[in-house]
């Protein structure tokens, strides 16, 4: 009862420049001088609260009032305090506030998902970094060395204040056990090597990244205006001579001190990865993509931040200008030659076409039949630029014809559905994918909820699982694993924290040992090494050895 009280009347701490929330959790779990990780854990959510993540921590409504009365409320922690903000431009408002709604409850579930990470092949994982030369100032300064956030936004490897590269942390990984509460310490930091020949390239991205961080949730983009800002700038390069491969292979030269470095590395290697890189950000967007592809493209197109933004911004104006207005810009300040549009169903004049007007109608009429663009292109021998241009210019036809063609999809693709199902009548939902992935794509991304249904009266192929473990087996495998790594590859007199490189060495000790009553013998043996009192010739281990002898 009296330490439940001193926990009462704990002090609470402040935050330090720059600091991440859970920099602050960190040193407050010090200051409690508690323990256990978990304990911290009840303090600050109440009890029975799970582990946060250092990234993206959940559970903010529940913070302890005392804290919250000095941190300030959970929207100034999001966006001041964790790297949420860097996310956000690309990202619509009502993503951002669904991320803020998970962040805010419980768990925080699926929220890489719904940034876009885990899809992005940028790493959706984000290690603990910090600056050796930082810590010594924030010791020297503050007594203390914490997690300065412009250190942990994606991407940014160099620091931007002493421009060395920065250390990792393994702790919090996904492969290093439990979650721990931790702060800086060269102990367990991991250096990372940079060549002199990326330092450059890396600065500029980094500085990039810090400036799309500043814009935050104040900003946000609009995808089909990034994409046309892109296309101009594009068009304005090639008129300048770099036209095909040529500029692809620009790209690559470009990115190619980038890529070596995590989390850069799907970055493409070649002109024609290039293409396909170029391609995806200049067509039509499908969905938002990880903000550090579109950086990696900026540094390319523009060399900095402020000129996409200057870029983006004349858009965006000579979009929301009147009509008669829109034509009268020809050419844009920074050098993009502008479309004229049709907005607000306002028809555009129209210049001379070879197109005669009964040609026209026909054209017309069948677009509002919704008839396939290709085959209108086929039958009239005109491009489908020529037939873009009518649609634009025509009010609502676009509309109507989109309607029709998903009315048709939706029809046909059901029938196929039906027709797949009957001719399998016992294949459940998986069965039904694997035969028809596509059909299954398909309906899933744009009729969910009729195939939701349909699922629903399918087989469940649930065959059930009447396998047994030999835990007792997999405990001697496992022992014999450690005990064969610690003979080859750890001295443990000449280490500081043996477990932690343990752990590295055997990638699946932890999530092995996470079956909290199994694996007991492999349990004896890392209690010794953390006690100090295992020597390689210990009896346990000479006994697992012979046991396991015995097995084979």
């Amino acid at each position: 009862m009296a330490f439940l009280c001193k926990l009462e009347s704990a002090p609470i701490l402040r935050w330090l420049k720059d600091e991440t929330f859970f920099s602050l959790c960190s040193r407050q779990h010090h200051v409690l001088g508690l323990l256990d990780t978990g304990s911290t854990l009840a303090w600050l959510y109440g009890p029975g609260c799970r582990a946060i993540t250092h990234d993206f921590p959940g559970n903010l409504d529940s913070l302890n009032r005392r804290a919250t009365a000095h941190w300030g409320d959970v929207e100034s922690i999001i966006h001041d305090h964790t790297i949420l903000p860097v996310f956000c431009p690309f990202q619509s408002e009502s993503r951002i506030a669904a991320v803020e709604t998970l962040m805010r409850s419980p768990s925080v579930g699926s929220i890489k998902y719904q940034l876009g990470l885990l899809t992005s092949r940028f790493r959706a994982e984000h290690p603990l970094r910090a600056c050796l030369y930082c810590m010594a100032e924030d010791r020297n300064t503050h007594g203390v060395a914490y997690w300065h956030r412009t250190h942990q936004w994606p991407g940014v490897l160099l620091c931007p204040t002493h421009g060395c590269a920065l250390s990792e942390c393994p702790i919090n990984r996904q492969w290093s056990g439990r979650f721990r509460w931790v702060l800086p310490d060269e102990r367990w930091l991991d250096s990372i090597e940079l060549p002199v020949s990326s330092a450059s390239v890396l600065v500029s991205i980094s500085n990039m990244i810090l400036g799309l961080a500043e814009l935050g949730k104040s900003t946000s983009f609009n995808p089909a205006l990034v994409s046309q800002v892109y296309r101009e700038r594009l068009h304005l390069m090639e008129a300048s001579g770099s036209r095909g491969i040529d500029t692809a292979s620009s790209f690559v030269e470009h990115i190619s001190p980038l890529q070596p470095h995590p989390p850069f590395t799907s970055l493409p290697l070649t002109p024609e990865g290039a293409s396909v890189f170029i391609k995806q950000m200049t067509r039509k967007p499908r969905g938002h993509c990880h903000p550090l592809k579109h950086l990696c493209f900026m540094s390319w197109l523009f060399g900095e931040l402020s000129s996409f933004t200057a870029a983006y911004e004349h858009l965006r104006s000579i979009r929301s200008r009147p009509h008669g207005m829109q034509a009268s810009s020809a050419l844009s300040p920074v050098g993009l030659k502008q479309d004229v549009v049709t907005s607000n169903n306002r028809v555009t004049s129209r210049r001379p076409k070879k197109l005669k007007p009964h040609i026209r109608a026909g054209i017309i009429q069948l677009l509002k039949a919704g008839v396939i663009k290709n085959l209108i292109c086929a039958r009239f021998d005109i491009t489908i630029c020529t037939l873009n241009r009518i649609v634009r210019s025509e009010p609502g036809i676009q509309d109507m014809w989109t309607e029709y063609r998903q009315t048709e999809n939706l029809a046909t693709h059901r029938a196929e559905w039906r027709r797949t199902v009957k001719e399998n009548p016992n294949a459940s939902t998986n069965d039904i994918r694997t035969i028809s992935p596509s059909l299954y794509a398909w309906l899933y991304r744009n009729d969910r909820d009729w195939l939701t249904i349909q699922a629903q009266q399918l087989p469940t192929g649930y065959r059930g699982n009447h396998s047994s473990v030999d835990w007792e087996r997999r405990d001697c495998v496992l022992f014999e694993l450690v005990s064969s790594t610690l003979e080859r590859k750890i001295d443990l007199d000449d280490t500081d924290n043996p477990l932690q490189n343990l752990y590295r060495l055997v990638p699946s000790l932890s999530r092995s040992l996470e079956k909290r009553g199994r694996y007991p013998r492999t349990r004896a043996l890392l209690k010794q090494i953390k006690s100090g009192s295992y020597r390689p010739d210990d009896a346990c281990l000479k006994q697992g050895q012979e046991d396991q002898r015995g097995r084979s």
